[in-house]
Formats: structure tokens, sequence, C-alpha cells
């Protein structure tokens, strides 16, 4: 029974970021995807997977010369059948014509699979830090490393790392 429920609640997670992912996408100003390693600072190498991003990321809201903020909706996934789906702001800091800085947090919803064991589903936060290069106009390579954690609302609060690889495409 208790699995049927974190189904249950993998499935409602899954369509709510999903939703606001559609409804943002009418007026993203960025899409990315991602794929990468879950667990990455696992040093036994037990829980390691493969993990697969996508983010919608709005217009700024606030722009200078050198920096902008946004709000984002993100989702991720791995091979263990973790999924983390959530929304917040976005900061970027523009470092040349070409290379800029991402950071963001936002708070979520986690359904464990057969991976990591984070404590609860919710509320789950991510914090995460990355770099970009623009490779053509309105494309971007870049890497970003991602925590997530229930930021101590639960007895357990291991933590996991995401390294991705991304490709975003701004509009």
């Amino acid at each position: 029974m208790h699995s049927k429920k974190r189904l249950k609640a993998a499935i409602a997670a899954a369509w709510i970021v999903s939703a606001a992912m559609a409804v943002s996408f009418a007026s993203a100003g960025e899409f990315l995807l991602g794929v990468g390693i879950d667990d990455v600072c696992d040093r036994a190498n037990r829980g390691r997977a493969v993990a697969f991003g996508l983010e919608v990321r709005g217009d700024a809201v606030w722009t200078s010369r050198w920096a902008w903020f946004g709000f984002g909706f993100a989702a991720e996934s791995d091979g263990d059948g973790d999924f983390w789906g959530g929304a917040g702001p976005v900061l970027y800091l523009r470092l040349s014509d070409s290379w800029r800085l991402e950071s963001s947090i936002m708070p979520g919803l986690y359904s464990k699979g057969v991976g990591n064991d984070l404590g609860t589903s919710a509320p789950m936060f991510q914090g995460q830090i990355g770099t970009s290069y623009r490779i053509a106009p309105q494309w971007r390579l870049g890497l970003s490393l991602g925590h997530k954690s229930n930021a101590g609302t639960a007895t357990r609060n291991p933590g996991v790392e995401t390294l991705l690889c991304t490709l975003g495409r701004s509009f």
C-alpha cells in the first residue's frame, strides 16, 4: 500500500510540474534539457545513476547590465526511478558576451524510486549552480551541479548531488 501512495504522489507531482511547465512555456525565456549523473558525490559509487533534467525559465523579471533575475520550473528524473519537480527563482550573472553563471533555488516535491531516500517527499529543495556558453544565437551549452535536500524539515536529511550537461534554447 505504501508503494501505491508513492506512485500516486509521483504521478501527481509529474502532472503538476508538467502543467506548470506547459503554461509557462508560452512565455518562456529559455528551455533546457540536461543529461548527467545523479549522486555524483557518492565516493563508494553505490547510488550513481543516469539523470535527466528538463527546465523552463521565464522571461527576466529584473535586469541590470551584468545580472538578471526570473523564475523557472524544473523536473529531474534518474535511472533509479527517483523524480523531483519544483519551481523558484533563477539568477544569471553575465561573465562575458558568451559566458554566464546561473543559480537557482527551487522548492518542490520528491518521489523516491529505488534510489536515494532523502527523508521526505515534500518539501524537497534543489539548489543549483552552473555555467553556460553561447554556442550559437539562441543556443547555450552548459554544466550545472544541483543539490537536493529537505533542508532539515525531516529527521533524515542526507541530500544528493546531480551533475548535468545542459543544452538550452532561448526564445
